[in-house]
């Protein structure tokens, strides 16, 4: 039996589905390279800042990177997965 739940579709054991797994992979890859495709409007409007990315758009964003966590849980959609990524000045590389 399959199970949906804030962490998406789960079997009787609470194991996501495979599927889905693979889908939210899909998506944070296109979110991510689309992160790093706009960085120049990015830095315009949110240089410092950590920003929650979901299907291509800014959902949110913060200069304090748990703040910006809590935000996101808090909306009744919260737990949707989203890449949180901060955005650095230009020349700046850095792995989080």
């Amino acid at each position: 039996m399959k199970t949906v739940t804030s962490r998406g579709v789960t079997d009787s054991r609470g194991v996501q589905d495979k599927d889905q797994i693979v889908k939210d992979i899909h998506r944070a890859e296109k979110d991510t390279v689309w992160f790093y495709n706009n960085q120049k409007s990015l830095r315009r409007r949110y240089l410092k800042q950590w920003v929650a990315v979901k299907d291509l758009k800014v959902v949110m964003a913060d200069k304090d990177r748990e703040r910006l966590v809590r935000r996101l849980k808090a909306r009744p959609c919260g737990r949707d997965r989203a890449m949180i990524l901060l955005v650095e000045p230009e020349g700046t590389a850095y792995a989080y």
